[in-house]
C-alpha cells in the first residue's frame, strides 16, 4: 500500500478505535456510527437517543447482531435527493467491486469502514487491507487487491490467480498517475479495528 494511504487507513481505524470524542460526537461528525464491543446495545441505543433528544436531533437506532447502530435522520432537499442516491449508488457499487476483486484472490473483506469520502476494510483471513478513497479518482489500494491470500480454504486448488496491480483507476475517470504500493505486511491495529467480534 502506498505510505499516504497507508496512512489514512492507520487514521480511519485509529479514530474508529479510539473515538476520541465518544460515539455521539461521532454519529455527529459522520452521520452514522456503531456501538463499540462489550456494551450493552440496547443502554448504548437509549443513551444516543437521549444526547439527540437535548440536542434535539432526529436519529434512529437499531440492533445489529449482538451490537448496535444509530444513524442521523437527515431530510434531503428534493432538489438534491437524486443526487445523493447517485452518490450512495456509485458508492455501493464501487465497494461492491472491490469485493469481487478481492474474492477472486480469496480475500473474505469484512464491513466497511466509512470515513466522510473514504473507505477501508481488511479481509477476515489474513488481515490484507483495502482503502477506497471516493471521488474524482476513485483510486483504490491495497494488499487485498494484489496479493493471494495465503488463509483461503481454496488455495491449493488455484495457487496463481492473475494478478492486478494497484492502485487501479475506475474506467472513465482520469488515471491517477501513482505509483505502486509498497510491500509492508497490514497492521495489528488495522486487523483489530474491523476484525468481527
Amino acid at each position: 500500500m502506498m505510505p499516504e494511504h497507508e496512512q489514512r487507513f492507520e487514521r480511519i481505524a485509529s479514530e474508529f478505535l479510539e473515538r476520541p470524542a465518544g460515539d455521539y460526537a461521532e454519529l455527529l461528525r459522520s452521520g452514522h456510527v456503531s456501538s463499540p464491543d462489550g456494551v450493552d446495545p440496547d443502554e448504548w441505543r437509549e443513551e444516543i437517543r437521549r444526547n439527540a433528544r437535548q440536542d434535539r436531533i432526529r436519529v434512529i437506532t437499531s440492533r445489529v447482531g449482538d451490537g448496535a447502530v444509530a444513524t442521523l435522520n437527515r431530510k434531503i432537499p428534493d432538489d438534491r435527493a437524486m443526487d445523493a442516491m447517485r452518490a450512495a449508488l456509485d458508492r455501493t457499487t464501487a465497494l461492491g467491486d472491490l469485493e469481487e476483486r478481492s474474492a477472486e484472490l480469496g480475500h473474505k473483506p469484512g464491513r466497511w469502514l466509512g470515513h466522510d469520502d473514504e473507505s477501508i476494510a481488511v479481509c477476515d483471513r489474513c488481515g490484507a487491507r483495502i482503502y477506497a478513497p471516493h471521488g474524482a479518482l476513485n483510486i483504490q489500494d491495497g494488499e487485498a487487491l494484489t496479493e493471494r491470500c495465503p488463509s483461503s480454504p481454496n488455495r491449493a486448488e488455484n495457487p496463481d490467480p492473475p494478478i492486478r496491480s494497484a492502485p487501479i483507476h475506475i474506467p472513465g475517470r482520469r488515471s491517477s498517475g501513482l505509483r505502486q504500493r509498497d510491500d509492508r505486511p497490514p497492521t495489528l491495529l488495522a486487523h483489530a479495528a474491523l476484525s468481527p467480534g
